[in-house]
């Protein structure tokens, strides 16, 4: 019969890198005096919780109404309509109601509203940094495709964000469809789908990228 042996192990260096191997040579001597080495070998498990890709969520279609209606303002932030502004008359284009309109956009965490161009109504986005791209991408690109996008990223490192900005065209004529980050990192991708004449409005369809 074997007799166990109790050894401790005394390891001073850096701890090694997941998937690396350390062994020890432990010195035995034998009863009959002669001398052994006892191998350990320790492996390291790779135990870190692999970060997980990002995605973009659910499809969301919206009606932006022109004016001061309870739906004529659109806040990524909280996915949802902000009610307008009482002291003051956002669809004017006073001076000073236009700089009130900003800083109430800022403070409200409105990123989508409706003004007109030529008797058409448009959408306007603000603070948001955005970038043109083709009307296929919103339903082909993944976020990581996205990132690739050389278009998107000079917008990304350019940082600019105009109070107020619109797109007149799309991408090859096709439908307006922007890459966007709001004004606190929300990031996705908006396409326009039509033009309400009757409320009048703007359709659109978005998707929020998650992680």
């Amino acid at each position: 019969m074997r007799n166990w042996v109790s050894a401790e192990i005394l390891y001073e260096g850096a701890a090694p890198q997941a998937s690396d191997a350390r062994a020890f040579f432990i010195p035995l001597t034998r009863q009959d005096g002669t001398e052994r080495y006892l191998v350990v070998a320790f492996e390291v498990e790779n135990t870190a919780t692999p970060t997980p890709a990002a995605f973009f969520g659910p499809v969301i279609e919206r009606e932006i109404a022109i004016g001061d209606r309870d739906d004529s303002f659109y806040s990524f932030d909280t996915g949802g309509y902000v009610a307008p502004p009482r002291d003051f008359d956002p669809t004017t284009h006073s001076e000073a109601d236009t700089q009130k309109l900003w800083k109430w956009l800022t403070d409200h965490h409105a990123d989508l509203f409706v003004k007109r161009n030529d008797g058409q109504p448009i959408l306007a986005m603000s603070d948001m940094v955005i970038a043109v791209i083709d009307e296929k991408d919103f339903d082909r690109l993944t976020p990581e495709r996205l990132a690739e996008n050389e278009v998107w990223r000079g917008a990304l490192a350019a940082q600019s964000r105009p109070s107020e900005q619109s797109v007149l065209k799309g991408a090859g004529d096709g439908k307006i469809t922007v890459a966007f980050q709001t004004r606190y990192n929300v990031a996705g991708m908006l396409q326009m789908i039509g033009i309400d004449s009757d409320t009048p409005g703007v359709k659109i369809r978005y998707k929020l990228e998650k992680k």
